[in-house]
């Protein structure tokens, strides 16, 4: 079952033209540069799944939130309490992230790292920003137990399966009632 799609958008004159297919969930953008460099994200924004959950139209696990940043729990984490900090504004690359942006997130980061540590005890925790898999600026939050918690083996290895919609709002409450003691 496929879907296609044609979204355009013009900036400064110049215009692109994105064709959108959609099987089984996974999404294959191909763009076509009428002239050089047109770069208006209205388009990506509407089907970015993390903009879609800071516009409260998808649900989540949230567990902070400011007018810049939000922090959900991953529904498919590395360990329990993995948490996900977005910045509210659309942006796929981090380092173009307005550096008043970045520093909010950052700084929310510290927040519910310091939380999560209280809420979980985990012996250390770890911190990435990839971008890879959901073209939106986040930092990955992860309790960790062991030096390879930071990665992906665990679930590759069938270790661990994705926690019960139950399971991820206790966490999150945990986390949330801490933030306090974290700041």
């Amino acid at each position: 079952m496929f879907r296609a799609a044609k979204i355009s958008c013009t900036k400064s004159g110049n215009s692109l033209s994105a064709f959108r297919t959609v099987s089984l969930g996974f999404f294959r953008t191909v763009y076509a540069l009428d002239l050089v460099m047109c770069l208006d994200y209205t388009a990506l924004m509407e089907e970015c799944i993390f903009c879609k959950i800071v516009r409260d139209e998808l649900p989540s696990y949230k567990v902070y939130e400011n007018e810049t940043v939000l922090a959900f729990m991953d529904i498919h984490p590395i360990r329990p309490g993995h948490l996900l900090v977005v910045p509210k504004v659309h942006e796929p690359n981090f380092e173009k992230l307005p550096i008043e942006v970045y520093m909010h997130v950052m700084q929310a980061t510290h927040i519910l790292a310091g939380a999560i540590k209280n809420a979980l005890k985990p012996k250390k925790m770890g911190l990435v920003i990839a971008g890879w898999d959901v073209p939106h600026t986040h930092v990955h939050l992860i309790p960790t137990e062991d030096h390879e918690d930071i990665t992906s083996k665990i679930l590759l290895e069938g270790k661990e399966g994705n926690p019960s919609s139950e399971t991820l709002t206790t966490i999150a409450e945990k986390i949330a009632a801490k933030i306090k003691d974290s700041l």
